[in-house]
């Protein structure tokens, strides 16, 4: 099975995703047809955010980095006194994502990390600004992967490209840390068993998966810790799992 075929009936977003490329980066996060599947954050999603991010004694200087992300592409935004005025829904998310992979990561210097299924690159960006990165790996499909690399060349950030049918020559390679949020558990197993050797030849990972026993043919979450050999320790983002090492 082809990555593509995982998309079919998102024709919606690829258009706007094919837009942001072609016609510049606008206001893309406000897209309907881009929000249909990912800039959607609930208030229950935002508000446990804030409470995850509370204590982390965020200084000015990291928290205007951080909204930086807000600069480019639109999106919505929400007040909160905790971020000194507004902030992105979706930069809060991908902050209370970093600050629980620095945790993992602990001051681990010059990190290879990969992300499989990384949106426009938001995650990157905001990991970028929390913990030390020297190089980033994104896998997806070419038109997002063309929106990855344009998004996140305004912020100084280089990626490496890899497509979903060119996964194998990276196999043996070791990456310091393999991330996916809600991505990797939502591809049909046979596409999961292509991307299995990357994730099981990483140092550490953070992967956001379901509770649900499959997701359009995918493992269900028993059976993918299984395959890449590892446990799942109770850690929660939200309402879901995640599975970490």
């Amino acid at each position: 099975m082809s990555y593509i075929k995982n998309w079919e009936g998102d024709g919606d977003y690829l258009e706007a995703v094919q837009k942001a490329v072609k016609d510049g980066l606008g206001e893309f996060k406000s897209d309907p047809r881009y929000r249909g599947i990912l800039e959607h954050v609930s208030l229950s999603e935002f508000n446990g955010c804030c409470g995850l991010l509370r204590d982390k004694n965020i200084s000015d200087e990291l928290l205007e980095k951080f909204k930086e992300n807000d600069t480019i592409g639109g999106g919505e935004k929400r007040e909160r006194e905790l971020f000194k005025g507004s902030i992105g829904t979706g930069t809060v998310k991908y902050m209370a994502i970093a600050h629980q992979i620095k945790e993992l990561v602990k001051n681990k210097k010059n990190i290879k990390v990969l992300e499989i299924g990384g949106g426009y690159g938001g995650q990157i960006k905001i990991l970028s600004d929390l913990i030390d990165i020297s190089e980033v790996y994104m896998v997806d499909i070419p038109i997002v992967l063309e929106l990855q690399e344009k998004y996140l060349s305004h912020h100084a950030i280089q990626i490496t490209k890899i497509c979903p049918d060119e996964v194998q020559p990276w196999y043996d390679f070791k990456f310091d840390l393999v991330i996916s949020n809600h991505a990797i558990c939502e591809l049909h197993h046979d596409l999961q068993d292509t991307y299995l050797p990357l994730v099981r030849n990483s140092e550490s990972g953070y992967i956001l998966y379901h509770d649900i026993d499959s997701w359009g043919g995918s493992y269900s979450m028993d059976e993918f810790t299984e395959k890449i050999d590892k446990k799942y320790n109770g850690g929660r983002y939200h309402d879901s799992p995640i599975i970490e090492w």
